[in-house]
């Protein structure tokens, strides 16, 4: 099945909170893709007398030769050593990762390259966490591997984490960031039980995947694992997509207690994502014009439209959130720093709430619920779900 939606089009293109972070990033996709002489062209004058052209190509080929063929960057961090800003890249390479550090002085030209190996990424685990009030099991929701945090006091609490677009971890893993095993974590420590599980389609490749076989299915096996288990009160925690889709579970399972929906979208998939690649300016009117097609009914069922067939977006339509919220106490989280699902969402979902629903907004968090500038870029840079949103989450399920 060809990668799709929105958790595709993150990292189709980069914007830029500074302009010394745009040269960064520059310097290191002209090595990347062997434009050495862009690379010396952003370079300082001291730079260009130890690094010319034919060293450039040279270092760059014995990278390649040593580490196999760049993949993608996992991680980035940026660090002030006045007058110099070093932009640390972590890179996965076919062979292993390396440390790609690019120095740039105060008149924002090249002064530094330096490669070091890197260990893979390591989760850090979050200050709210205290490891010592649950344990991790591992389990089965169906043929999908998955974990259990069990809090070692009894609970009646439990929440299932469903994932946003695309082929996702158990962890919701996005570069450094595991959004969904800060999420688990969090709760268990605070007597929650939480189940998470890799998603469909990180193994499964069928192109004429619906809606139901690649998230709905799914949610209902880790329904049924968590009665067995014999948890009085369930919760579904959906993210973006996963979020989208979950009141319309509740609407078909009787053992859901409540909701938690983590930027959802409000509109059909369709505007979201026009509007997401407007906001990247990263993308042609032939795009666009294709999204609007879709949103017309014109496209035919199996044509392809951004990695998924016309037939799969047309589906997801009925399954708006709008048509199903009410049914059981719901919480709706927003970051104002979302570009993804935006504040054309929140406002909708403002305007139609009802008696047992909550929404809020935070400032300063991305689409990750992490603290981060409005760029897919910090998404890159190691962090964690803020405290306010699990605190709040908390405060939901015990009510």
């Amino acid at each position: 099945m060809k990668r799709w939606i929105i958790s595709i089009v993150i990292f189709s293109t980069f914007l830029f909170s500074s302009n010394f972070e745009k040269i960064a990033y520059n310097y290191f996709y002209a090595l990347v893709n062997e434009n050495y002489k862009v690379a010396y062209n952003l370079s300082s004058n001291i730079m260009k007398q130890h690094l010319p052209i034919e060293k450039i190509k040279k270092i760059w080929q014995q990278i390649t030769s040593t580490y196999g063929k760049f993949e993608k960057i996992v991680k980035l961090q940026i660090i002030e050593k006045p007058p110099y800003k070093v932009f640390i890249f972590t890179s996965k390479f076919k062979k292993s990762n390396l440390n790609i550090s690019i120095t740039l002085n105060k008149e924002g030209k090249i002064d530094g390259l330096f490669f070091s190996p890197a260990q893979n990424v390591e989760y850090k685990i979050p200050q709210y966490v205290k490891s010592d009030k649950f344990v991790e099991k591992d389990v089965k929701v169906g043929d999908l591997p998955g974990k259990l945090t069990i809090p070692k006091e009894h609970t009646k609490y439990a929440v299932i984490l469903i994932h946003g677009s695309g082929p996702q971890d158990m962890d919701e893993t996005i570069g450094p960031n595991k959004i969904f095993k800060d999420i688990a974590y969090a709760l268990s420590s605070n007597n929650i039980a939480v189940l998470r599980y890799n998603k469909r389609t990180l193994y499964q490749a069928n192109e004429n995947i619906t809606i139901k076989e690649e998230i709905i299915n799914d949610v209902l096996k880790a329904i049924k694992l968590l009665k067995d288990y014999n948890y009085k009160e369930i919760y579904l925690l959906g993210h973006s997509l996963g979020a989208y889709v979950a009141p319309y579970i509740a609407t078909i399972n009787d053992n859901i207690s409540g909701l938690i929906l983590l930027a959802p979208p409000a509109r059909n998939l369709e505007d979201v994502i026009a509007d997401q690649l407007k906001f990247l300016q990263n993308t042609s009117n032939e795009i666009l014009q294709k999204l609007q097609e879709l949103k017309e009914n014109k496209i035919p069922n199996d044509e392809f439209v951004l990695g998924a067939k016309a037939k799969y977006w047309y589906d997801l339509r009925s399954y708006n959130p709008l048509k199903y919220l009410g049914k059981v106490k719901t919480l709706i989280l927003f970051g104002k720093n979302d570009y993804q699902v935006t504040l054309k969402d929140y406002n909708i979902f403002k305007e139609h709430l009802t008696n047992n629903t909550k929404i809020i907004l935070f400032n300063g968090l991305t689409h990750l619920f992490i603290p981060g500038e409005k760029t897919p870029n910090a998404y890159l840079i190691e962090n964690h779900v803020d405290a306010k949103v699990i605190d709040e989450i908390i405060k939901f399920i015990k009510n």
